[in-house]
């Protein structure tokens, strides 16, 4: 049951978590739609292979750290049942919705609509809670109608801008990303969020490949396609395990470091946009936030700058002799 109750301070960790999330999971999309763009893949293929290896990773991980516990989740058929409900209504609805909807737009568009998906949760909270939506609740959900209105008219409304299939896909991505919140809640409070995702992304990615018959689809893929295909499956994913065990156990702190955030981001802008501006200012924002690390590096390779500077020219210098 969804417990009813005002904002306190556990909601700092939530609102950071979510901030996090919302940043893997941004960055994955830009990777999804350079993958659309330049070797047309079909929705279906890429959204089962990136849940089920990401489920493979989850699971070896949870195995890793608890095989028992990580088995005993099939001992409840209720616990069973909502965890194919939240594999196919959760997961696999909101992977496939959110990835059709860059198919027909774009990362930033299929984003912006699928964070509708609060309004969504406010909807039930308020059934479940039987209330009546709040002043700010209700101002949100205008704003959020109203910035969608926008999206797909430019503000005019006897022309639509957006296709109907990125809107319709996009609202779907809303929705299904409700699910996702709410559906496994007791099973993730039960055993965690790492092994309920896990078992899911498989099951919701086997389901899939199996309705989109992925086996006779030809995939034709470069290196920046198969980086593409690996940030997609990785990136987010190492959140989840970072949870349960901790990178700085193992000594990688600076894996999950809040400021190399921006380092991801700006590299898989740099990498996968053909429009390089945003990525070189967020690799700017990181070298001032950094800035301290940066100089401490180039002292410590001091020595071998002007080496390194003089084999440079001498590559550029062949290079363009042989030209």
């Amino acid at each position: 049951m969804l417990e009813c109750h005002p904002w306190g301070e556990v909601m700092k960790k939530g609102i950071i978590i979510t901030l996090l999330g919302g940043t893997f999971w941004g960055i994955s999309g830009t990777m999804g739609q350079f993958l659309f763009q330049t070797y047309h893949l079909n929705t279906m293929w890429l959204t089962t292979l990136r849940m089920i290896f990401a489920g493979i990773i989850l699971l070896s991980v949870c195995f890793i750290k608890d095989t028992k516990k990580t088995l005993s989740i099939w001992n409840n058929k209720n616990d069973v049942f909502q965890l194919i409900l939240f594999a196919l209504l959760g997961l696999m609805f909101c992977q496939y919705s959110y990835m059709t909807a860059i198919y027909y737009s774009n990362s930033s568009t299929a984003a912006i609509l699928q964070y509708l998906n609060p309004i969504f949760i406010m909807f039930y909270t308020c059934l479940v809670c039987k209330r009546l939506p709040y002043k700010k609740e209700l101002l949100c959900v205008i704003l959020a109608f109203g910035g969608t209105f926008i999206l797909a008219t430019h503000g005019n409304i006897h022309e639509m801008i957006l296709s109907f299939e990125g809107l319709f896909w996009g609202v779907m991505a809303g929705l299904a990303a409700s699910f996702y919140s709410l559906l496994p809640r007791h099973i993730m409070n039960k055993y965690g969020s790492l092994i309920p995702t896990g078992y899911a992304m498989i099951i919701g990615g086997v389901v899939l490949g199996i309705i989109g018959r992925v086996w006779n689809i030809s995939v034709s893929l470069d290196i920046y396609g198969y980086l593409a295909m690996a940030g997609i499956i990785v990136i987010g994913t190492v959140f989840l395990i970072n949870k349960l065990l901790p990178f700085a156990s193992i000594g990688l702190p600076w894996v999950m470091n809040k400021d190399n955030l921006l380092l991801y981001a700006s590299i898989s802008f740099l990498i996968f946009k053909r429009d390089k501006s945003v990525g070189f200012v967020l690799l700017g924002l990181w070298l001032v936030m950094n800035i301290g690390l940066v100089m401490s590096l180039l002292g410590s390779l001091s020595g071998y700058l002007l080496p390194l500077a003089l084999l440079i020219i001498g590559i550029i210098l062949f290079w363009v002799s042989k030209r």
